[in-house]
């Protein structure tokens, strides 16, 4: 009987190591979807994140209402898919109270709460989707180092 065990031991061990490599030749593979994943990422992300820098200079010049537009422009365009499953957010809340002040007239208060929800929003989904595509942060590293 420890024979049995010893032998379907190896075996199983034997059949994880072929999958793993297989996996790793089929990432290998796919490494040029990833990348193309990871651009268009990069580019939409980038693209949010540029409403959120165009709203706080808005903020800075004390143009509220501006930076409210451009905020509620960034986070229409997260959408809602910018989350891991178990992670805990409470931006919703923070949209709600933004609405709250815009209705009371405190564009400042409701300008600062956008620009706090926008900016959790884009941290969040660089986040996920570090954490479902590993390599692309080797690949995000690899484009900061040529300036791109």
């Amino acid at each position: 009987m420890r024979d049995f065990h010893r032998v379907t031991g190896v075996s199983l061990l034997l059949c994880g190591t072929l999958l793993l490599l297989s996996c790793s030749a089929a990432d290998q593979g796919s490494l040029d979807k990833v990348e193309s994943c990871a651009t268009e990422n990069y580019e939409r992300v980038s693209r949010i994140r540029s409403r959120l820098e165009e709203g706080k200079q808005f903020l800075q010049e004390g143009e509220n209402r501006l930076a409210i537009e451009q905020f509620r422009i960034g986070i229409e365009r997260m959408g809602y898919d910018y989350i891991l499953p178990d992670t805990i957010d409470d931006t919703g809340l923070r949209f709600s109270l933004a609405g709250v002040e815009e209705h009371k007239s405190n564009f400042s208060g409701a300008a600062h709460l956008l620009s706090s929800v926008l900016e959790t929003r884009i941290r969040l989904c660089e986040e996920k989707f570090d954490h479902y595509h590993p390599r692309v942060r080797f690949f995000r590293a690899e484009r900061k180092l040529n300036g791109t």
